[in-house]
């Protein structure tokens, strides 16, 4: 925890902290949003858009 004369020494320095902090859990909550959202097979895109190639190669068809 930070002490209110600490705050009051660095008080810049904390709000950027606090700042960044705030948005990294908003984020964070988004990105749990989007997983469970997309849990659900049948929320998949169908079919596969013509000429996707996955990024991870271990994915890829021998002609890809």
């Amino acid at each position: 925890m930070i002490s209110k004369e600490e705050y009051r020494n660095l008080k810049a320095y904390y709000d950027y902290q606090r700042l960044r902090e705030y948005n990294k859990e908003k984020l964070r909550e988004r990105i749990n949003q989007l997983l469970e959202q997309f849990d659900d097979e049948e929320d998949f895109d169908r079919p596969i858009p013509w000429g996707w190639v996955p990024k991870d190669p271990k994915w890829r068809l021998w002609n890809e």
